[in-house]
């Protein structure tokens, strides 16, 4: 049996560079095999981006 997948050592890198590339979360294309990873990213970037906006509020 033969493992597929990409890890997130490799994926990560990838969609910082698309990210900043493109400056746009959702243009971010996924990396075979990390496609999880690419979720987690877009997930934690949408909190963090509503955490900004609401420490900005107050």
């Amino acid at each position: 049996m033969s493992v597929t997948g990409t890890s997130p050592q490799i994926a990560y890198p990838r969609y910082e560079k698309q990210l900043l590339e493109t400056q746009n979360l959702l243009e971010v294309d996924a990396v075979s095999g990390a496609t999880y990873s690419l979720y987690r990213l877009r997930y934690a970037i949408t909190i963090a981006l509503i955490k900004a906006k609401l420490a900005n509020k107050k």
